[in-house]
């Protein structure tokens, strides 16, 4: 009896318990850590099922073997644990296929769990200082070049390329209170000269594209962040789409509730269009001109020259919310969710928006930093394959804290999201010939 009981236990504690580790590090555990399964145990996940119903189907069995043998008492006891443990499979099989945002904790400088102060979104009394805000017929037209920056104009799309020196920098940030430690460790890289779209892709840009492709790629449906005085929360919208992303957009707005697949959808349209090979910029490139911004980590909320910068989350979002988060930028900017594409002053390399608007989709396969990096590395690309895409930069609903150029967000490749969009980058014409 002894025996068969150790047997049991060992079924139990030493299949099933482990399996259903790896199933939570894959959907609701550390990213790094499913990330380094991933690379070590190939379709781990798949693996991670496959104990789990090997283990439910042993135990089971072995209950209805002892069934006649067993004390009364062990017999509730065993099929008590063996019943918690079934009823607990829904719970976790249902965050492969729930809308709900797979990896909360991964939200850059959650609020509601925020332990300074500074950082807490609190409401505060009385109106908002008046300041009168930019409107959109302040923004010029979302085309050409940046005054004094070199490129190309896309004559299709009227998307405008400046050209990107190559250069070396530091990628990443060491691991600290408002550093998320998928950010570290700090490493040098050099990236050859390449071009980068000087604005997001417009609404106008991606209708071009559906309506010459002739339809949509993926259903629509996308997350809507709500943003509350605990918490910020991504609600899953069916009725939301890029046409409908919960606020209103003109045609000249950055599109948003776009996927990292549809994304790159539209680069290879646009390559096939124009015979240039375009893509999403990698994680690099992106970065590297990122690191130009005027708008500095840390910065001051009470700084009003932040709202001539960049569109963030400041007192044009507290109206927009009905509220008045003292954690915002204290300055109005005039837009309460996306400013028109290249409203704002270019950074050094002519670059719009890269801090603020839409935080924007990378090419790259999510992967860590790995602490034995070789350096310098020259134009990093991550994994060939991975389970997670990556979107780097600050957006409308960004504080001070989310506005470093390190910030990585790790997401599902399909999934939408209504503060995301992207950008594109191609070969610099030097490179391509040499080839």
């Amino acid at each position: 009896m002894i025996v068969r009981q150790l047997i049991l236990v060992i079924l139990i504690f030493g299949l099933y318990v482990p399996a259903r580790i790896l199933v939570l590090a894959l959907f609701w555990g550390e990213l790094q850590l499913s990330a380094y399964f991933d690379q070590i145990v190939p379709g781990y996940a798949l693996l991670a099922w496959f104990l789990n119903g090997l283990a439910l189907g042993a135990v089971g069995l072995f209950l209805l073997r002892e069934r006649s043998s067993l004390k009364t008492a062990h017999k509730i006891l065993l099929a008590g644990g063996f019943a918690a443990l079934w009823l607990a499979a829904p719970v976790w099989i249902g965050a492969l296929f729930s809308p709900t945002e797979p990896f909360p904790h991964l939200v850059a400088a959650q609020p509601g769990a925020a332990t300074d102060n500074a950082l807490q979104l609190t409401s505060a009394p009385g109106a908002l200082p008046q300041q009168t805000p930019r409107k959109s017929t302040d923004c010029p037209p979302p085309t050409g070049l940046p005054p004094g920056a070199s490129g190309w104009i896309e004559p299709h799309t009227d998307m405008a390329l400046v050209d990107i020196p190559g250069g070396c920098f530091q990628m990443g940030a060491d691991s600290g209170k408002w550093h998320h430690s998928d950010e570290g460790p700090p490493h040098t890289v050099c990236v050859s000269p390449f071009r980068m779209a000087a604005r997001e892709v417009t609404v106008a840009q991606y209708r071009q594209f559906v309506r010459e492709t002739g339809g949509e790629e993926e259903s629509a449906g996308c997350y809507f962040l709500r943003i509350s005085s605990n918490n910020t929360h991504y609600d899953y919208r069916d009725g939301l789409s890029w046409r409908n992303p919960g606020f209103a957009q003109a045609e000249t707005h950055p599109v948003t509730c776009i996927s990292q697949a549809q994304a790159k959808a539209f680069a290879r349209w646009l390559s096939a269009k124009s015979g240039q090979q375009f893509t999403l910029p990698s994680e690099a490139q992106w970065e590297y001109v990122a690191s130009q911004s005027p708008v500095k980590p840390y910065q001051d909320p009470n700084a009003a020259a932040v709202c001539q910068g960049e569109n963030l989350a400041d007192r044009a979002l507290n109206i927009a919310l009905n509220e008045n988060f003292q954690s915002f930028f204290q300055c109005d900017d005039g837009f309460g969710h996306t400013a028109p594409a290249g409203c704002f002053a270019p950074n050094s390399l002519g670059v719009y928006d890269i801090i603020g608007n839409v935080s924007e989709w990378a090419q790259d396969w999510y992967t860590p930093y790995l602490e034995t990096t070789p350096t310098p590395l020259q134009d990093p690309q991550g994994p060939p394959v991975g389970r997670y895409a990556v979107f780097r930069g600050a957006s409308w609903y960004a504080w001070h804290i989310m506005t470093r150029a390190s910030m990585r967000s790790p997401r599902w490749p399909k999934r939408r999201y209504n503060f995301v969009g992207f950008r594109l980058v191609m070969e610099a014409p030097q490179a391509a010939q040499a080839e």
